[in-house]
């Protein structure tokens, strides 16, 4: 945990230095394939919240941290996650309101189900649309697939799929993360 806060405190420091900084909040369904020799394969699946901190490099790119919250069932209990992920933008209209992304994403994930611990790294793509509502803020719709790494005894965490829309408001980061001396 305390490399994690350390990591977090790092990347915001990163976004402190430069403007066009974001915050975003998201919601979403998500599935994660978890194989269990005993029965075969089972699907923990549930909704997902997520929170962003982000910065996006002109009209072409974007780089940001996401802890995302998944809800259990099947038997299954609460997954999160942190990741970081680095997106490729292409805008589709001229006046840049509706862009296209697609960019790797890696990670941990936390995930403890019935006295298994099944965290682990992991690492996959992402990609989506995003519309520019005005200067301040933004929606965006997307899909997120994993490769999953935790595994213990029989079980495996195997893979995951996301899907969620979120909304991204601009702020200056010089303004509000400062420095002093």
């Amino acid at each position: 945990m305390k490399k994690l806060v350390l990591f977090l405190f790092l990347i915001s420091s990163v976004f402190a230095t430069q403007s066009g900084s974001y915050m975003g909040f998201g919601i979403g369904y998500g599935s994660l394939k978890v194989d269990d020799t005993l029965n075969k394969n089972r699907d923990s699946d549930g909704i997902v919240g997520s929170f962003a901190l982000g910065h996006t490099y002109g009209e072409y790119g974007r780089i940001y941290v996401v802890g995302m919250y998944r809800g259990g069932s099947h038997g299954y209990e609460n997954a999160g996650s942190v990741s970081l992920a680095y997106d490729f933008l292409v805008p589709v209209v001229d006046d840049n309101t509706l862009s296209v992304y697609l960019g790797p994403v890696a990670g941990y994930t936390g995930y403890n189900s019935n006295g298994l611990d099944l965290s682990g790294a992991h690492y996959g793509l992402e990609g989506g649309f995003i519309y520019t509502i005005d200067d301040d803020s933004e929606i965006e719709m997307g899909v997120r697939g994993l490769r999953e790494k935790g595994s213990e005894d029989a079980f495996t965490a195997e893979r995951s799929l996301t899907g969620y829309v979120q909304v991204n408001f601009y702020f200056d980061s010089k303004k509000y993360l400062k420095y002093n001396n």
